[in-house]
């Protein structure tokens, strides 16, 4: 799967904060990727931010640095101007990715479980054992 970046104002400070660590402690990329475990191709692309700082790397990272993740995400809240602005930051990407607007209000629309019919819900069974990718029902489970 291809990591790609969200762009977002957090992930770059967290970047920014991983980048000041690593200078203060004097290593290279090589070194730190060594202690950290992660690949030198990786660690290059997040420090560089060309890919968004999974939470399993951040914490590798961290602990390769010798930090605290709780002084990363503080002080990159500092430098985003706050945890609300991280947030907003951060919400206003998951919509872009799961959608807005319209598609955002039907999903919020769909009726809850208890809601529906028997024939509803059995829709519902069904639609969730289906397998798109071959456009046939996948077996039933004892």
């Amino acid at each position: 799967m291809t990591r790609k970046t969200s762009e977002s104002k957090f992930n770059v400070a967290i970047v920014n904060e991983l980048v000041g660590l690593r200078a203060k402690r004097g290593l290279t990329v090589e070194q730190l990727a060594q202690r950290s475990g992660l690949t030198f191709g990786t660690l290059r692309n997040i420090l560089r931010g060309k890919i968004d700082v999974q939470m399993a790397d951040l914490l590798l990272i961290v602990k390769a640095l010798d930090g605290t993740i709780e002084q990363v995400v503080a002080d990159a809240f500092r430098e985003v101007g706050g945890e609300d602005e991280a947030l907003s930051d951060v919400r206003s990407i998951v919509d872009a990715r799961r959608g807005t607007g319209d598609e955002l209000a039907a999903k919020r629309r769909t009726k809850a479980a208890a809601d529906m019919s028997v024939e509803e819900l059995e829709g519902e069974r069904h639609a969730a054992t289906r397998d798109s990718e071959l456009d046939s029902d996948e077996p039933e489970l004892p």
